[in-house]
């Protein structure tokens, strides 16, 4: 089991990326963070969306549940997995 997550932008539609700039599409460019550092930059990031009541910029993501949810979704639609998703 795994120990990593991500951080997903919502507003940017990316991973934060793992040189910490920009957002990245691909997980092989997404930046691994602990538990508590993920949480941490999600949190610190809801001041700033008081404007927009109910709406997180910032999601933390278990990498381990983004790689279950990549090997079911190749294995029930027959799928080749795609480079681009690693």
């Amino acid at each position: 089991m795994s120990d990593h997550y991500l951080v997903w932008s919502v507003e940017h539609q990316g991973w934060w990326h793992r040189q910490n700039y920009g957002y990245a599409a691909r997980l092989s460019e997404a930046r691994r963070f602990s538990r508590a550092e993920a949480l941490k930059v999600c949190i610190q990031a809801i001041p700033g969306q008081a404007h927009r009541e109910g709406y997180l910029h910032e999601l933390p993501v278990r990498l381990e549940d983004v790689k279950d949810m990549q090997t079911v979704y190749h294995r029930d639609f027959c799928v080749s997995p795609a480079e681009d998703w690693e």
